[in-house]
């Protein structure tokens, strides 16, 4: 796997990134973070509240962001695993 995403925020430390992830998400995320087919690469068993700080979503709104997991309503406490999917969707958007 190559060195992208979280080996950014882990400041002189080495970390073994061992899962990948598919986000969708709004554009209140930095989206630099994720290659360019929305996969990022993480450490297992990250939470996705961590993911959120990671990347960069604002301190305001996610309290109020919509996450899933698999399709599935997922807590800022749920684990993450290799292979997942998660959708991060804003309380308002425009269509």
């Amino acid at each position: 796997m190559s060195q992208t995403g979280y080996n950014r925020f882990k400041r002189g430390k080495s970390t073994a990134l061992s899962m990948r992830i598919k986000i969708f998400a709004p554009s209140v995320i930095d989206h630099t973070l994720l290659d360019p087919n929305g996969f990022f690469e993480l450490e297992d068993g990250t939470r996705l509240g961590r993911l959120l700080s990671i990347l960069k979503t604002p301190l305001l709104l996610r309290p109020i962001l919509y996450c899933t997991v698999n399709h599935e309503r997922a807590s800022r406490s749920t684990r993450l695993k290799d292979g997942d999917v998660v959708s991060i969707i804003a309380p308002i958007s425009g269509g």
